[in-house]
């Protein structure tokens, strides 16, 4: 172990992080929430030796989700739990949020391209928008016909740089485009 850094849940299983972190540079942005414990996200400057809790923490806020992960790009970081929170890389400031769909327990994470947040959903289907401050929706997808519930997270085909195939095209979400 290199170093290691506190401020997350409570310890324990129950308080345990299981999103993976996302950076800018040095900096990792964490977060954790359980229904034992509330939602927290740290960025914390990597590095150092031994336990770094009092001296690289740039920033704590109340906001964060216990399984998927948040995206970091362009001095912002994107976290969804059923609403989507922006906030500042640099300061931690909460820039805006919006609530795009009910859950309870959401697993997947957002994934970034072209530009543009892809946001799955375990049963409302598929979210893109924008970056920046304050995300604005470009489309929704349903899950037609499927009530089947979806903890994948979307995937970026590295040929399609994010956007959407011309004719037909099946995602790793088993959303089908048209």
């Amino acid at each position: 172990e290199l170093w290691s850094c506190q401020g997350l849940g409570g310890g324990g299983p129950a308080g345990a992080a299981c999103s993976t972190p996302a950076s800018i540079g040095d900096v990792l942005f964490m977060m954790s929430a359980s229904p034992s414990t509330p939602p927290a996200m740290l960025a914390v400057k990597a590095g150092g030796r031994g336990d770094v809790t009092k001296t690289h923490i740039l920033w704590k806020q109340k906001v964060g989700a216990g399984i998927c992960s948040p995206v970091a790009h362009e001095g912002r970081v994107y976290i969804n739990d059923g609403v989507l929170s922006t906030l500042n890389a640099d300061t931690g400031k909460i820039l805006s949020r919006q609530r795009l769909y009910d859950v309870m327990g959401e697993y997947t994470s957002p994934a970034l391209g072209d530009g543009r947040l892809y946001i799955g959903s375990r049963s409302d289907g598929l979210f893109v928008l924008s970056v920046g401050d304050t995300p604005k929706s470009l489309s929704q997808t349903p899950l037609k016909d499927d009530r089947r519930t979806v903890n994948a997270s979307p995937a970026i085909h590295p040929d399609t740089n994010g956007r959407q195939p011309q004719g037909e095209f099946t995602g790793c979400m088993g959303l089908h485009f048209r």
